[in-house]
């Protein structure tokens, strides 16, 4: 969107000090309106004492790179990573819950939660239906390990080796693709890739 405040052009001794500072991608970096802020305000100082104030307040707070005219900032991409990190953070203790063979992993799951595999042969929708739907699965998981998982934001894909045991006693690993939806702290959507008639079969066998 076009800023409708007046756009401030930067002065040669900004430009030489951010330079000199090895600031300027950090300068670049902040959005238009902080860029342009910055400037305005170091330029429209009627005393070149405060200029000089104002254009060392503007370094220092590039250099944390965590404020802007001292209030809290976080650039989109901190505040990406730290979703990010949340999301891992939340499937991982659904995961150990299971490998554990603890019950917590059940109140990871939102009241709306939907679970369902790709060709929607399994189909939950609501917390009390996707627990219902795991439980009689997780008796014949023996052992749980996450091989592989990619994080973006609210999303996660996990590839996990589920380790089982038939009635028979024999045993079967089967590595499954499990893509994650993440919000307000629970888990929200669960749809799993698997061979589900692979699964079947061994486990009547």
């Amino acid at each position: 969107m076009p800023m409708k405040r007046p756009i401030y052009p930067m002065p040669a001794f900004v430009e030489g000090v951010l330079l000199a500072r090895g600031l300027m991608e950090a300068y670049r970096a902040r959005p238009d309106y902080q860029q342009n802020d910055y400037i305005g305000w170091i330029i429209r100082a009627r005393r070149g004492a405060t200029q000089e104030k104002r254009l060392i307040q503007m370094l220092e707070e590039l250099a944390r790179g965590d404020t802007y005219m001292k209030m809290d900032y976080q650039p989109t991409w901190c505040r990406k990573e730290r979703r990010s990190m949340a999301t891992q953070s939340l499937v991982q203790r659904y995961y150990d819950s299971i490998s554990q063979k603890g019950d917590a992993w059940q109140e990871l799951y939102s009241d709306d939660a939907a679970f369902m595999d790709a060709s929607q042969t399994l189909n939950a929708v609501g917390k009390t239906a996707v627990i219902q739907s795991f439980i009689p699965f997780l008796k014949g998981v023996d052992k749980v390990k996450v091989k592989q998982m990619i994080v973006a934001g609210d999303e996660a894909c996990a590839i996990v080796r589920y380790s089982y045991v038939n009635p028979k006693g024999a045993k079967m690993d089967q590595d499954v693709a499990e893509v994650w939806k993440v919000g307000n702290g629970k888990l929200v959507r669960l749809v799993i890739y698997f061979d589900l008639t692979a699964y079947r079969n061994f486990m009547r066998s």
